[in-house]
């Protein structure tokens, strides 16, 4: 399996439960995303607690994606972008 095939896998998974556990050790923190086909994913930090921003973002405008693009492009770099293919549609990518 490619190392980015798991990004296409999680496209179109429903999430039933989320799980977060932290530790003194090695990871220091753990986010779990429990889907209804009795699977998970998980995203952990080596280092410090995996911190939420401010919660769920709306985007009104339509720019979804854009905005996402955008924000903090400064210092940060996009590496992998993967989408359902009829939302793509919906939002094309701009180059």
């Amino acid at each position: 399996m490619p190392q980015d095939d798991y990004l296409t896998k999680l496209l179109g998974k429903r999430i039933v439960g989320i799980i977060i556990k932290e530790s003194e050790g090695t990871p220091k923190s753990q986010l779990f995303l429990l889907f209804e086909d009795d699977t998970h994913f998980e995203f952990y930090s080596a280092f410090d607690r995996i911190i939420p921003t401010k919660g769920l973002w709306q985007h009104s405008d339509g720019q979804t994606i854009e905005n996402v693009r955008a924000y903090m492009g400064e210092v940060m770099h996009i590496v992998k972008e993967v989408y359902f293919e009829d939302w793509a549609q919906k939002n094309p990518a701009s180059e």
